[in-house]
């Protein structure tokens, strides 16, 4: 029992727990909000960069937020982070739309005139052995 109750007194004074100060009260963020960090590091590698690299100060800005405590500004930058990973995504899915699109209308001329060549040939090369 001695031992117990003098372990308990030599606990170290940066261990011991210290009571409130008169008028602090500890934040505790309840409704913690996402930080889309995932998120931003995989629209940075395979999406629209340049907009990713926002998401990734947003998605971090929310982790610094949350333990200030501000949890409204945590919020807003949460937000904010995943504004910036769905247009990153949408900016690469429509370069790919467009790439495909002019790919599809600069070879149509091509496949038309391979296409027309080879009724050409075919017709060229009929002879009729009577």
């Amino acid at each position: 029992m001695e031992e117990k109750q003098k372990l308990k007194d030599d606990v170290p004074p940066s261990y011991s727990a210290l009571p409130p100060k008169e008028g602090y009260s500890p934040v505790i963020v309840v409704d913690k909000p996402p930080d889309y960090l995932w998120l931003s590091v995989f629209t940075i590698a395979c999406c629209f960069w340049p907009v990713s690299i926002l998401a990734i100060l947003k998605s971090i800005e929310v982790r610094s937020h949350i333990v200030a405590g501000r949890v409204e500004e945590a919020k807003r930058a949460s937000r904010q982070a995943k504004r910036y990973n769905l247009l990153s995504i949408c900016l690469n899915l429509s370069m790919i739309f467009m790439i495909y699109a002019v790919t599809i209308l600069a070879l149509t001329p091509v496949w038309i005139l391979i296409a027309r060549g080879n009724q050409t040939d075919s017709n060229n090369n009929d002879t009729n052995y009577i």
